[in-house]
Protein backbone atom coordinates (compact mmCIF):
# COMPACT_ATOMS: atom_id res chain seq x y z
CA UNK A 1 0.00 0.00 0.00
CA UNK A 2 1.75 3.14 -0.97
CA UNK A 3 1.55 6.01 1.63
CA UNK A 4 3.99 8.80 0.17
CA UNK A 5 2.85 12.10 -0.09
CA UNK A 6 0.06 10.94 2.19
CA UNK A 7 1.97 12.47 5.39
CA UNK A 8 3.06 16.23 4.49
CA UNK A 9 4.78 18.59 6.94
CA UNK A 10 2.59 21.17 7.76
CA UNK A 11 3.73 24.42 9.41
CA UNK A 12 7.29 23.58 9.31
CA UNK A 13 6.92 20.74 11.51
CA UNK A 14 8.65 17.77 9.89
CA UNK A 15 7.61 14.38 10.38
CA UNK A 16 9.81 10.98 11.27
CA UNK A 17 9.89 7.32 11.15
CA UNK A 18 9.69 5.50 14.25
CA UNK A 19 8.63 2.03 13.99
CA UNK A 20 9.08 0.60 17.19
CA UNK A 21 7.41 3.51 18.80
CA UNK A 22 4.49 3.10 16.14
CA UNK A 23 3.79 -0.19 16.73
CA UNK A 24 3.67 0.26 20.35
CA UNK A 25 1.42 3.67 19.91
CA UNK A 26 -1.37 1.80 17.43
CA UNK A 27 -1.27 -1.81 18.72
CA UNK A 28 -4.14 -0.49 21.41
CA UNK A 29 -6.26 1.20 19.31
CA UNK A 30 -6.19 -1.51 16.63
CA UNK A 31 -6.85 -4.18 18.90
CA UNK A 32 -10.82 -3.82 19.09
CA UNK A 33 -10.75 -3.35 15.15
CA UNK A 34 -8.03 -6.95 15.18
CA UNK A 35 -7.21 -4.68 11.68
CA UNK A 36 -3.32 -4.59 12.18
CA UNK A 37 -2.67 -4.47 8.68
CA UNK A 38 -3.11 -0.76 8.61
CA UNK A 39 0.28 -0.10 10.97
CA UNK A 40 2.01 0.07 7.48
CA UNK A 41 -0.36 3.30 6.68
CA UNK A 42 1.06 5.10 10.08
CA UNK A 43 4.77 4.90 9.60
CA UNK A 44 4.99 8.90 9.82
CA UNK A 45 5.00 10.31 13.20
CA UNK A 46 5.04 13.96 13.80
CA UNK A 47 8.23 15.22 15.87
CA UNK A 48 7.88 16.41 19.16
CA UNK A 49 11.37 16.27 20.59
CA UNK A 50 11.95 13.59 18.94
CA UNK A 51 9.20 11.37 20.29
CA UNK A 52 5.77 10.69 20.29
CA UNK A 53 3.06 12.86 18.52
CA UNK A 54 1.61 16.02 20.24
CA UNK A 55 -1.60 15.00 22.49
CA UNK A 56 -2.98 18.79 22.90
CA UNK A 57 -5.75 19.05 20.27
CA UNK A 58 -6.10 22.13 18.15
CA UNK A 59 -7.50 25.24 19.16
CA UNK A 60 -8.95 25.41 15.58
CA UNK A 61 -11.30 22.69 17.05
CA UNK A 62 -13.81 25.94 18.30
CA UNK A 63 -13.55 27.92 15.12
CA UNK A 64 -15.92 28.46 12.18
CA UNK A 65 -13.10 27.53 9.75
CA UNK A 66 -12.82 23.82 10.94
CA UNK A 67 -11.13 21.48 8.44
CA UNK A 68 -12.83 18.12 8.47
CA UNK A 69 -11.95 14.91 7.07
CA UNK A 70 -15.17 12.26 7.12
CA UNK A 71 -15.24 8.88 6.81
CA UNK A 72 -17.43 6.23 6.27
CA UNK A 73 -17.26 2.90 5.19
CA UNK A 74 -19.90 0.78 6.60
CA UNK A 75 -22.47 0.41 3.86
CA UNK A 76 -23.57 0.54 0.32
CA UNK A 77 -22.01 3.80 -0.41
CA UNK A 78 -18.57 4.36 1.08
CA UNK A 79 -16.43 7.24 0.99
CA UNK A 80 -14.51 10.12 2.37
CA UNK A 81 -15.49 14.08 2.15
CA UNK A 82 -13.38 17.21 3.15
CA UNK A 83 -15.43 19.99 4.86
CA UNK A 84 -14.46 23.37 5.47
CA UNK A 85 -17.07 25.17 8.04
CA UNK A 86 -20.50 23.65 7.38
CA UNK A 87 -19.81 23.65 3.70
CA UNK A 88 -18.64 19.96 1.79
CA UNK A 89 -16.06 21.03 -0.50
CA UNK A 90 -14.83 17.69 -2.07
CA UNK A 91 -15.67 13.83 -1.56
CA UNK A 92 -15.17 10.36 -3.11
CA UNK A 93 -16.97 7.39 -3.61
CA UNK A 94 -15.18 4.05 -2.40
CA UNK A 95 -16.64 0.30 -3.62
CA UNK A 96 -17.17 -1.14 -0.57
CA UNK A 97 -15.46 -4.31 -1.62
CA UNK A 98 -12.61 -2.58 -2.16
CA UNK A 99 -12.52 -0.27 0.48
CA UNK A 100 -9.44 -1.14 2.66
CA UNK A 101 -7.61 -0.59 -0.74
CA UNK A 102 -8.56 2.80 -1.88
CA UNK A 103 -9.42 4.39 1.22
CA UNK A 104 -5.57 6.18 1.94
CA UNK A 105 -4.69 7.00 -1.85
CA UNK A 106 -8.73 8.52 -1.49
CA UNK A 107 -7.79 10.78 1.07
CA UNK A 108 -4.70 11.91 -0.25
CA UNK A 109 -6.35 12.75 -3.40
CA UNK A 110 -8.90 15.14 -1.80
CA UNK A 111 -6.02 16.51 0.47
CA UNK A 112 -3.73 17.09 -2.62
CA UNK A 113 -6.89 18.22 -4.82
CA UNK A 114 -6.89 21.10 -2.10
CA UNK A 115 -3.31 21.76 -0.78
CA UNK A 116 -4.21 20.45 2.93
CA UNK A 117 -1.18 18.95 4.69
CA UNK A 118 -3.03 15.97 6.62
CA UNK A 119 -1.76 18.10 9.69
CA UNK A 120 -3.70 20.88 8.72
CA UNK A 121 -7.13 18.88 9.39
CA UNK A 122 -8.96 19.93 12.78
CA UNK A 123 -10.50 16.42 13.32
CA UNK A 124 -11.43 13.20 11.98
CA UNK A 125 -14.99 11.85 11.92
CA UNK A 126 -15.70 8.38 10.95
CA UNK A 127 -19.63 6.58 10.84
CA UNK A 128 -18.67 3.56 13.41
CA UNK A 129 -21.29 1.43 12.34
CA UNK A 130 -23.79 -0.09 12.25
CA UNK A 131 -23.66 -2.42 8.71
CA UNK A 132 -21.23 -4.13 7.35
CA UNK A 133 -18.77 -5.67 10.38
CA UNK A 134 -15.49 -5.55 7.45
CA UNK A 135 -16.52 -2.15 6.27
CA UNK A 136 -16.91 -0.35 9.72
CA UNK A 137 -13.86 -1.68 10.64
CA UNK A 138 -12.02 -0.67 7.95
CA UNK A 139 -13.19 3.33 8.62
CA UNK A 140 -12.76 3.03 12.01
CA UNK A 141 -9.20 1.53 11.81
CA UNK A 142 -8.17 4.33 9.78
CA UNK A 143 -9.61 6.95 11.35
CA UNK A 144 -7.81 6.08 14.88
CA UNK A 145 -4.43 5.42 12.94
CA UNK A 146 -4.55 9.00 11.47
CA UNK A 147 -6.06 10.61 14.49
CA UNK A 148 -3.54 8.56 16.88
CA UNK A 149 -0.63 9.28 14.90
CA UNK A 150 -0.99 13.28 13.89
CA UNK A 151 -2.80 14.12 17.64
CA UNK A 152 -6.49 14.66 16.78
CA UNK A 153 -9.92 14.57 17.93
CA UNK A 154 -11.54 11.45 16.40
CA UNK A 155 -15.41 11.99 16.56
CA UNK A 156 -17.69 8.55 15.82
CA UNK A 157 -20.62 8.59 14.97
CA UNK A 158 -23.47 6.24 14.67
CA UNK A 159 -25.05 5.49 11.53
CA UNK A 160 -28.19 5.33 12.60
CA UNK A 161 -28.23 9.14 13.93
CA UNK A 162 -26.91 10.11 10.69
CA UNK A 163 -29.71 8.59 9.11
CA UNK A 164 -32.02 10.00 11.40
CA UNK A 165 -30.71 13.27 11.60
CA UNK A 166 -30.70 13.10 7.36
CA UNK A 167 -34.40 12.81 7.50
CA UNK A 168 -37.25 14.85 6.57
CA UNK A 169 -40.07 14.54 9.28
CA UNK A 170 -38.80 14.78 12.85
CA UNK A 171 -39.62 12.37 15.52
CA UNK A 172 -38.59 9.43 12.22
CA UNK A 173 -37.42 5.80 13.49
CA UNK A 174 -34.28 4.79 11.58
CA UNK A 175 -33.68 1.45 9.62
CA UNK A 176 -30.99 -0.66 7.85
CA UNK A 177 -30.74 -3.29 6.88
CA UNK A 178 -28.74 -6.38 9.21
CA UNK A 179 -29.32 -9.16 6.91
CA UNK A 180 -30.94 -12.06 8.48
CA UNK A 181 -34.66 -10.97 8.24
CA UNK A 182 -33.46 -7.98 10.79
CA UNK A 183 -32.90 -4.41 10.50
CA UNK A 184 -31.12 -2.48 12.93
CA UNK A 185 -33.63 0.56 14.16
CA UNK A 186 -32.73 3.67 16.01
CA UNK A 187 -35.86 4.79 18.12
CA UNK A 188 -35.97 8.61 18.81
CA UNK A 189 -38.11 8.33 21.82
CA UNK A 190 -35.00 6.84 23.25
CA UNK A 191 -32.85 7.14 21.49
CA UNK A 192 -31.92 3.33 21.50
CA UNK A 193 -30.60 1.06 18.93
CA UNK A 194 -31.55 -2.34 18.52
CA UNK A 195 -32.35 -5.37 16.46
CA UNK A 196 -35.87 -5.90 14.90
CA UNK A 197 -37.20 -8.87 12.80
CA UNK A 198 -38.53 -7.07 9.49
CA UNK A 199 -41.93 -9.48 10.60
CA UNK A 200 -42.28 -6.93 13.84
CA UNK A 201 -41.18 -3.85 11.87
CA UNK A 202 -44.67 -2.78 11.97
CA UNK A 203 -45.38 -3.44 15.93
CA UNK A 204 -41.80 -1.22 16.03
CA UNK A 205 -42.71 1.56 14.43
CA UNK A 206 -46.02 1.88 16.00
CA UNK A 207 -47.45 4.80 13.24
CA UNK A 208 -44.30 6.50 13.13
CA UNK A 209 -42.70 7.30 9.60
CA UNK A 210 -39.58 5.75 8.67
CA UNK A 211 -36.41 6.58 7.09
CA UNK A 212 -33.97 3.43 5.34
CA UNK A 213 -30.69 3.31 3.81
CA UNK A 214 -30.96 1.07 1.48
CA UNK A 215 -32.78 0.65 -1.55
CA UNK A 216 -32.78 -2.80 -1.10
CA UNK A 217 -34.47 -2.92 2.38
CA UNK A 218 -36.62 -0.18 1.28
CA UNK A 219 -38.14 -1.98 -1.76
CA UNK A 220 -38.99 -5.21 0.96
CA UNK A 221 -41.11 -2.71 3.21
CA UNK A 222 -42.59 -0.31 1.18
CA UNK A 223 -45.49 -2.39 0.64
CA UNK A 224 -45.74 -3.27 4.22
CA UNK A 225 -44.82 0.65 5.21
CA UNK A 226 -44.81 4.10 3.72
CA UNK A 227 -41.11 4.74 3.84
CA UNK A 228 -38.05 7.58 2.75
CA UNK A 229 -35.54 6.28 1.21
CA UNK A 230 -32.19 8.63 1.92
CA UNK A 231 -29.18 6.96 0.90
CA UNK A 232 -26.18 7.75 3.19
CA UNK A 233 -23.13 8.79 1.99
CA UNK A 234 -19.41 10.38 4.20
CA UNK A 235 -20.55 13.91 3.77
CA UNK A 236 -24.11 13.11 5.62
CA UNK A 237 -21.74 12.47 8.83
CA UNK A 238 -20.77 16.80 8.77
CA UNK A 239 -23.83 18.28 11.20
CA UNK A 240 -23.52 15.14 13.62
CA UNK A 241 -19.17 15.79 13.60
CA UNK A 242 -19.51 19.61 14.25
CA UNK A 243 -22.25 19.52 16.88
CA UNK A 244 -19.87 16.60 18.91
CA UNK A 245 -16.80 19.06 18.22
CA UNK A 246 -18.61 22.19 19.57
CA UNK A 247 -19.87 20.20 22.59
CA UNK A 248 -16.83 18.06 23.22
CA UNK A 249 -18.54 15.24 23.07
CA UNK A 250 -15.95 12.89 21.42
CA UNK A 251 -12.89 10.01 22.06
CA UNK A 252 -9.97 12.22 23.14
CA UNK A 253 -7.55 8.94 23.27
CA UNK A 254 -9.15 7.57 20.03
CA UNK A 255 -10.05 4.32 21.76
CA UNK A 256 -14.26 4.97 20.06
CA UNK A 257 -15.55 1.64 19.97
CA UNK A 258 -17.05 0.11 16.42
CA UNK A 259 -21.11 0.36 16.72
CA UNK A 260 -21.91 -3.22 15.63
CA UNK A 261 -25.60 -2.91 17.52
CA UNK A 262 -25.50 -6.65 17.79
CA UNK A 263 -23.98 -8.72 20.65
CA UNK A 264 -20.44 -8.85 19.73
CA UNK A 265 -20.00 -12.70 20.38
CA UNK A 266 -23.32 -13.01 17.77
CA UNK A 267 -21.81 -11.02 15.20
CA UNK A 268 -21.00 -14.28 13.28
CA UNK A 269 -23.78 -16.98 12.31
CA UNK A 270 -23.64 -20.30 14.99
CA UNK A 271 -25.02 -23.39 14.29
CA UNK A 272 -27.13 -23.97 17.02
CA UNK A 273 -28.19 -22.48 20.40
CA UNK A 274 -30.50 -19.20 21.01
CA UNK A 275 -29.64 -15.65 19.79
CA UNK A 276 -30.29 -12.26 21.67
CA UNK A 277 -29.63 -9.16 21.33
CA UNK A 278 -30.60 -6.31 23.90
CA UNK A 279 -31.30 -3.00 23.19
CA UNK A 280 -28.15 -0.65 23.98
CA UNK A 281 -28.57 3.66 24.69
CA UNK A 282 -27.94 5.18 21.27
CA UNK A 283 -24.67 7.30 21.61
CA UNK A 284 -23.00 9.67 18.48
Amino acid sequence: MDTTGLFQAGSGRPFIIDSQTLYTGLQTAYKQTEILSYLVIFQYFMQNKGGYPPTVYPQSVRKPDQRLLLIDTCGETAGVALSLGDQIIAQHDLDPGRASAEIIAAIRQLLTQWGWPLASLTAIGVVSGPGSFTGTRTGLAAAKGLCEALGLPLIAVSRLAVLAAAAKATGTVAALDAGRGECYLRDPAGPCEFLCKIDDLAAALQGRPLVIAEPRLHDRLHAMEAAELRPLHAADALPLVREALRSGDYAKDALAEANYVRQEADIYPRTAGPRTAEPRAAGK
